[in-house]
């Protein structure tokens, strides 16, 4: 499990999805903490909107994740920004897997809708779904992967 988070919520969902998977769990650090100010979507020149504006940004990674590599499956959460992953994401997908990274990393705009529900609270997700329902999106997801 590979997580990045800002305000520590997706953290404590991908603690849980590891700890359930029995997985190692890696957080993606950024070379440049982001703070309260830098994810302020109502100020236009906070650094979050800076970057999802500018489709090439790849915000630079502190930590070592190359272990990765070694992986055979890798569960990556985020919060979402601007209906898709913070560019951080693609900075990480890019760097630690060549052969499918660039298809990844092109295709996180086209998802928005999927990135969405994947990205959401799975807690409130499961609570408030009626099992039906959330069974089908967990068979129709599995399907996607």
């Amino acid at each position: 499990m590979v997580y990045f988070s800002v305000t520590r919520n997706t953290k404590k969902v991908a603690q849980k999805i590891a700890e359930n998977l029995k997985s190692d769990i890696l957080e993606i650090e950024p070379k440049h903490e982001y703070t309260s100010d830098d994810i302020d979507y109502s100020n236009d020149n906070c650094r979050a909107n800076k970057e999802m504006k500018d489709k090439k940004a790849r915000p630079k990674i502190a930590n070592d994740l190359s272990r990765v590599d070694s992986c055979d499956k890798v569960y990556i959460r985020y919060p979402v920004w601007w209906g898709t992953a913070p560019r951080i994401i693609q900075t990480f997908i890019e760097k630690n897997n060549d052969g499918m990274a660039r298809a990844i990393a092109e295709t996180l705009d086209k998802k928005h809708q999927l990135l969405k529900i994947l990205s959401m609270n799975h807690y409130d997700l499961e609570e408030n779904s009626r099992i039906e329902m959330l069974t089908e999106f967990k068979i129709t997801y599995g399907r996607t992967l």
